[in-house]
């Protein structure tokens, strides 16, 4: 007598059951989204030697950080229309690319000016990925587990902070600031990997090849039934952002610097040890909540 095979376990089942392709799209978006966080946050973490050095205040590091984020808007619609015309795979691969040499560049930044630029151009790869990456899992992924799949991606940033944390923990004693900046250019080497084994998503190649051009457009999203979603969503997220940011843009350096100067006066080892702490709490969020979705 034959018994039929053991259900697989639904923590693990939608992964296990997904297509090859789907599970590659996943690993490189959530990879990409990771080393993004990785290089985006080493400025929160090296914010309180990097004003010494260079003698910004915090209302400039504070400007820096905002020029950083309105770049990532600009840099999420730009690649949006690159990954549409030449693909998500390609846009993916020159989002990280950017972010990458740009990380590496605030290392060589000897004046805020040419801090400033650095970070800006930073910042339109950092929105390229997350707006590339998110339509590569979505289009690879069923709508049963796209949330799933959407939480992991979204978790990989928890694990791209840690990880800068210890390196800024691990290099700038023995180094200085400028050295962790120029291990953020490492995430370059990842886009071989994106080139060589992820596939462009089957509903990106038919309309590339489909004859007419696929009906619809952006202005959708603002028209009829839509609107209203459109803009509760588009507020939650802009109150999410202002609060996400805000605070964690600058609890390292809050945490750092000498109560003088309004800080708390931790070392670096100790600042880094509580950023690593915080994400892993936000890891178990961001996965916890892609299940519930």
């Amino acid at each position: 007598m034959t018994t039929a095979p053991a259900a697989s376990s639904p923590l693990v089942g939608w992964w296990t059951g997904a297509p090859p392709p789907a599970r590659r799209a996943l690993v490189a978006a959530g990879l990409g989204w990771m080393l993004d966080a990785f290089d985006l946050m080493l400025y929160a973490l090296v914010l309180a030697s990097l004003m010494a050095d260079l003698g910004l205040t915090k209302a400039t590091a504070g400007l820096l950080g905002s020029l950083t984020l309105v770049a990532s808007a600009a840099g999420g619609m730009l690649f949006g229309v690159i990954a549409d015309r030449w693909g998500r795979t390609r846009a993916l691969m020159g989002s990280i690319l950017l972010y990458s040499i740009f990380t590496a560049a605030c290392g060589l930044a000897e004046t805020v000016g040419q801090l400033a630029i650095f970070r800006v151009l930073l910042g339109l790869g950092m929105g390229g990925e997350w707006a590339s990456g998110a339509a590569l899992v979505s289009e690879t992924w069923p709508d049963r587990h796209r949330g799933k799949a959407l939480g992991v991606m979204q978790s990989a940033w928890a694990v791209g902070y840690a990880a800068a944390a210890a390196v800024n923990w691990i290099v700038n004693p023995l180094f200085g600031w400028r050295a962790v900046f120029f291990v953020g250019v490492l995430p370059a080497f990842f886009t071989l990997w994106v080139r060589r084994r992820v596939e462009e998503p089957a509903i990106w190649r038919e309309r590339r090849h489909a004859a007419a051009r696929p009906g619809g457009g952006v202005g959708d999203i603002f028209r009829g039934r839509r609107l209203p979603l459109t803009l509760a969503v588009t507020a939650m997220n802009a109150c999410t952002m202002f609060a996400w940011w805000g605070f964690n843009l600058w609890i390292p350096a809050y945490l750092q610097l000498p109560a003088a100067q309004g800080g708390v006066g931790l070392g670096a080892s100790a600042m880094s040890g509580l950023v690593i702490a915080m994400q892993v709490g936000m890891w178990f969020g961001y996965v916890t909540f892609g299940f519930v979705a």
